[in-house]
């Protein structure tokens, strides 16, 4: 077998993997205490350009695909993995259904949320979760293999659109609504060209001095609200200045 890291995948140069039939990718969510590196914010990109190197063509000569299996605990549906796969939706509505399994046979792609109710129940029982039974986000990461982020409380899918009205489109990505009598703030995923503010990719700098103070203060103080979690770290990234390119 073979060990790397995906940051670090790219620095091989003239490697033979026809003998790597299984790919394990353990901890693809990184947890809150993890900084954010320029590879872990691109890791989607970056693991298809290293499945890529390992595949190869071994499909064109028709040999089976390389399997990939990627395991994390359910800390955050913040992963960029997830989102370059548009995953992050599946997940947040399997939940909000209570659906444990998920195929997608088209796009060869297999979800499980998985959890054993004779282990949880057991592990309840142990010292560090009888000492944190009062931590109910713990709990539901570790015991209950629930998603707990911002991003499920921030969303809101049925609104009254004839309420709001466009006020900010970004490269017909997102648009930012305002409620008219409120003011409250909605983001969705949405190209709305009658925004009163429009910016393409080349304007964000503009877009950012105008409005980055609004956006993170709203996502800061949970006054902004969005149509799914995916636009929620959509919106993330646009309005984080330290990312440089999109």
């Amino acid at each position: 077998g073979e060990g790397r890291s995906l940051a670090s995948f790219h620095d091989l140069r003239g490697v033979n993997f026809t003998h790597i039939k299984e790919w394990y990718f353990d901890e693809f969510i990184p947890t809150e205490n993890v900084r954010r590196t320029p590879e872990i914010k691109r890791a989607g990109y970056l693991f298809s350009q290293a499945y890529e190197t390992v595949n190869r063509n071994r499909e064109l000569f028709g040999e089976p695909p390389v399997k990939v299996i990627f395991t994390a605990n359910a800390f955050s549906l913040d992963s960029s993995i997830l989102a370059w796969f548009g995953l992050i939706d599946v997940i947040q509505t399997m939940q909000r259904k209570g659906q444990k399994r998920y195929t997608d046979r088209e796009r060869s792609i297999y979800i499980e949320l998985c959890e054993s109710n004779e282990i949880s129940e057991a592990k309840r029982k142990t010292v560090l979760y009888r000492a944190c039974s009062n931590n109910q986000q713990f709990i539901k990461t570790n015991i209950e293999n629930k998603f707990d982020d911002v991003a499920l409380y921030a969303t809101k899918r049925d609104i009254a659109w004839i309420e709001y009205e466009p006020l900010v489109n970004f490269d017909n990505q997102i648009t930012i609504y305002r409620h008219k009598s409120t003011g409250a703030l909605h983001i969705a995923r949405k190209a709305d060209k009658n925004a009163a503010d429009c910016f393409t990719r080349d304007m964000r700098g503009r877009m950012l001095t105008k409005w980055v103070s609004v956006v993170r203060m709203g996502m800061f103080d949970r006054r902004i609200t969005f149509d799914s979690a995916d636009t929620y770290y959509m919106t993330d990234t646009i309005f984080d200045k330290s990312v440089k390119s999109l």
